[in-house]
């Protein structure tokens, strides 16, 4: 029987204006390129599908969603082009503009399965993005006014390229607004709006939000929806050889079982991605019924992944003191139970 594929698509479509004088988005055409290129990685890997409409007309992405081909696979949709706080401005087929009105739009969005992120690149879209959360698209960026074309594509490629290399959403998105910060100060929001907004300037003008109830989004990320959470986290150190044997039986693995160690990739991931996350907690705990197999995972699992990038120190719970007093113990050294890295210690 043919397997079906259950890849997740992200849906990229432009549109500009070529009729009204002064209209054209000259940034437009390498957005598409930038985002492209980043999202490159995760395609070739098998984490995702791409799909591209470059002069989008409404029919383009209707078209696009009811194909049967990606129907309820579409994960993500993003938007570049012009919009108001009414509709957005594809294109029509003379290259002009055609209007796409925000409520029919997001009632047609919410009837689409699998949508997770909307992404409104475009000015004046933040109303758009309150009807979709209210439609039920779990997450979406829209913006306040009108922005600036060089910062829209300097967030959007680096968003893209957090989420190809594995982040999740709320994680990739903060890293690409630092990058905006980074580069003109955190302070300096009146340069990420376009010349003569004379409006409000003092806020960062995109935002990320979420439906109530549906905040387990930010979680969401391109290695899970394609079953393979493991792509971009380090190899296995080719110092860890196949151990001989290889059945544990009932034993615990340990660091020697790296190479074989498996069916907790999720948890490795999870683990992962807070340990190295610098907006982390500084102490993370991981608990679970005595057996079900902790130690293996961080030991086996987890450990051997951070071991080029963090001093880590693995030390087991002392079962007479607890957990409590073996945390304090392991803080003042020589004890047994604790992970250490650079950023969080994990306790098992």
């Amino acid at each position: 029987m043919k397997q079906l594929n259950q890849k997740p698509v992200i849906f990229l479509a432009f549109a500009n204006d070529r009729v009204r004088e002064g209209a054209y988005l000259r940034n437009l055409p390498e957005e598409l390129r930038g985002i492209r290129n980043e999202l490159d990685k995760a395609k070739n890997a098998g984490l995702c599908e791409i799909v591209e409409r470059a002069n989008a007309t409404i029919d383009d992405i209707l078209d696009v969603f009811q194909d049967k081909t990606y129907k309820n696979r579409i994960a993500v949709f993003h938007y570049g082009g012009h919009a108001d706080s009414y509709k957005l401005l594809l294109e029509d087929f003379a290259g002009g503009p055609s209007s796409a009105y925000k409520k029919e739009l997001a009632c047609f969005f919410a009837m689409q399965k699998g949508l997770k992120l909307i992404f409104l690149n475009a000015c004046s879209t933040i109303q758009h993005a309150r009807e979709l959360n209210n439609a039920g698209i779990p997450a979406v960026i829209g913006t306040l006014e009108k922005i600036e074309d060089n910062a829209a594509l300097i967030l959007a490629t680096r968003f893209y390229n957090g989420l190809a290399n594995g982040l999740p959403i709320e994680r990739a998105w903060r890293e690409a607004e630092l990058e905006i910060e980074i580069k003109l100060g955190p302070s300096n929001t009146q340069a990420l709006y376009q010349d003569g907004y004379a409006g409000d300037t003092d806020r960062f003008p995109w935002e990320i939000l979420y439906k109530q109830g549906a905040e387990k989004v930010k979680e969401w990320n391109l290695p899970d929806a394609a079953h393979n959470p493991l792509f971009g986290l380090p190899a296995i150190p080719e110092t860890y050889t196949l151990p001989e044997p290889p059945f544990l039986f009932l034993d615990r693995c340990t660091k020697k079982h790296a190479k074989i160690f498996f069916g907790r990739s999720y948890y490795i991931r999870a683990l992962y991605d807070r340990v190295t996350d610098k907006n982390t907690a500084p102490i993370i705990l991981l608990y679970g019924q005595s057996g079900v197999g902790k130690s293996s995972l961080l030991e086996a699992g987890l450990l051997p992944r951070l071991e080029k990038t963090h001093t880590c120190i693995y030390l087991r719970r002392i079962q007479e003191q607890g957990l409590s007093n073996t945390l304090i113990k392991s803080f003042c050294g020589g004890s047994r139970g604790a992970v250490f890295s650079k950023r969080a210690p994990l306790v098992a």
